[in-house]
């Protein structure tokens, strides 16, 4: 089961190296990274089902 990981852009720390290795244009910026790939350790949270996280327009 893959696993992701929301990432601010404001705040990374690697922006430059980011950009380089995804072939971004050194005039744009990174706002939001989001990773996606097989966790090396089993969440220890269960998980919580899209009705509970997702809204549509409203809460």
């Amino acid at each position: 089961e893959y696993g992701s990981c929301w990432l601010e852009g404001y705040t990374l720390p690697h922006e430059e190296e980011f950009k380089k290795l995804l072939g971004v244009p050194k005039e744009k910026r990174l706002l939001t990274l989001v990773p996606i790939g097989v966790p090396a350790e089993e969440p220890t949270r269960e998980k919580r089902s899209l009705q509970e996280v997702l809204h549509w327009e409203r809460y």
